[in-house]
């Protein structure tokens, strides 16, 4: 793998990402054992909030992968 310097635009990209997956597996954690007083509508909200983190986190890591293809299409295009 190509190594390379992170710049300002893409670390807040990768922190993001990370963040969401360390916040998927958090709550995706929450439901695998739900507490037996969980009831219906707290683990509805749960759902909802996994689902959220899971878009956020597709989205940034669609964002990071478009940053970093043109990053490399750009140092293709100066050499």
């Amino acid at each position: 793998m190509l190594n390379h310097i992170r710049d300002e635009e893409e670390c807040p990209l990768i922190d993001i990402s990370e963040t969401c997956r360390s916040d998927e597996s958090a709550a995706a954690s929450a439901l695998s054992r739900p507490s037996h007083r969980l009831l219906y509508p707290e683990y509805q909200r749960l759902v909802d909030v996994l689902r959220a983190i899971r878009l956020k986190g597709h989205q940034s890591r669609i964002a990071l992968r478009a940053y970093q293809h043109d990053m490399r299409y750009e140092r293709h295009n100066l050499n």
